[in-house]
């Protein structure tokens, strides 16, 4: 399509199975940019025009500058550092609307934090193993400060006895790690099949070339010994 032809230009023909999943990240990577930047630059135009406070205005402008910033990364053909700046910029943005939401709704608190678990698996789609990982302790040490000290006094109007306080800090805690590694598990046991297929298929055409040298060989041969008879 006319996206992918413009956003994802094709310099050289994929001739790896290794380039050809690259370039299927990178237009998947621009097709959810492309879906943020049309929602965020929306909530902009409609700001501008109900007379939303320039504070949220600016915000949206700059999260529109970010995506575009990052869409020209990807563009450039850096999938990695395009796929890390859009994951930090995904997390600040859960982060804060976290942070937001949860003084205005309390009883929110306990569900906001779900929003995190996505971010790991978005990251092992794009980034290596370490990708997840290093998000994953992010999003821990984050939850380890919101519930004890960011947003304790909202979580202990609901839960007043400090055990049910830290079972629910374990949890939260628990279910970002695990996501965290299947979602490296994911990335490393994906980027190891990619290789080993590409080299299952480099065997295969130097087995075909080495059958078709000895077809060769062969065929030369019976050309000398008809010849040596005549």
């Amino acid at each position: 399509s006319w996206w992918f032809a413009t956003m994802v230009p094709l310099r050289t023909p994929p001739t790896t199975i290794n380039e050809r999943e690259t370039l299927r990240k990178r237009r998947l990577l621009s097709s959810i940019l492309l879906f943020d930047f049309i929602t965020i630059g929306s909530f902009l135009v409609n700001g501008f025009l109900l007379g939303s406070p320039m504070v949220q205005q600016a915000n949206n402008a700059l999260a529109c500058s970010l995506l575009a910033l990052v869409l020209w990364i990807n563009k450039r053909g850096y999938l990695k550092s395009a796929s890390f700046l859009f994951a930090c910029f995904t997390l600040l943005v859960s982060i804060s609307a976290i942070m937001a939401l949860s003084l205005k709704i309390p009883l929110l608190v306990f569900a906001l934090w779900a929003m995190l678990l996505i971010i790991p698996v978005m990251t092992g789609l794009f980034l290596p193993a370490w990708g997840p990982l290093l998000l994953t302790f992010v999003e821990i040490v984050f939850m380890i400060w919101f519930v004890l000290d960011g947003r304790r006094s909202q979580i202990s109007f609901y839960m007043t006895d400090s055990n049910v306080r830290q079972q629910f800090l374990f949890f939260t805690c628990f279910m970002c790690f695990s996501i965290g590694i299947f979602s490296a598990i994911y990335a490393s046991t994906t980027k190891k099949a990619v290789i080993q297929a590409d080299r299952a298929t480099e065997l295969e055409q130097a087995h075909q070339v080495i059958s078709a040298a000895y077809a060769n060989l062969e065929q030369a041969h019976d050309t000398i010994q008809k010849q040596a008879l005549t």
